[in-house]
């Protein structure tokens, strides 16, 4: 539920390829049902793993994968933005009608040469992630201190410096690419 959605909220369901979403075709045997077909369906798709994606069908969510899953799985939203905004860039000196296909930018997140490009991407991804993970109640927050790093044990006359774990920036939003 708390997972963003595309611009419409909503997909079409074609007939053997599933709905697309950010550019990308996703896929579940939910969608072999005739009634289904060519429907529009709410989605939603998880920017931290562009391999996976849901679509609200026959009142319960399900998931649905990438027509090129093995590929994506694991890639973020801004991963797979700085990746297609590459492949643009490589393309602009061949051809003027260079169109960002779901193949392309499978086989070139494949290559090692995305690797270099992608990879400051996929460790600030980690970092967010990990931040994403830990689920504090309030309530149940435990305050550490820090102690000062010239001395090695805290003393009644070093003021505590109080760390909040919720404090941590979020995770900025990503527009559509």
């Amino acid at each position: 539920m708390t997972l963003p959605t595309t611009a419409r909220g909503a997909a079409l369901v074609d007939p053997g390829k599933g709905v697309k979403i950010n550019q990308l075709h996703y896929w579940s045997a939910a969608f072999r049902d005739p009634t289904i077909e060519r429907t529009r369906v709410p989605v939603r798709y998880d920017p931290y793993d562009a391999g996976t994606a849901y679509a609200y069908v026959a009142n319960h969510w399900i998931s649905c994968y990438s027509e090129h899953f093995s590929s994506f799985r694991g890639r973020s939203e801004r991963e797979m933005m700085i990746a297609t905004a590459e492949l643009r860039k490589r393309s602009k000196d061949h051809s003027r009608e260079f169109q960002v296909t779901a193949r392309r930018l499978a086989d070139f997140v494949a290559s090692v040469e995305a690797e270099e490009s992608l990879l400051i991407q996929r460790l600030q991804d980690a970092a967010a992630r990990r931040i994403r993970q830990v689920d504090v109640e309030p309530s149940d927050r435990p305050e550490k201190t820090v102690s000062s790093p010239s001395q090695s044990e805290p003393d009644a006359t070093t003021p505590a410096l109080v760390i909040d774990p919720c404090s941590v920036p979020q995770p900025e939003l990503y527009e559509e690419y």
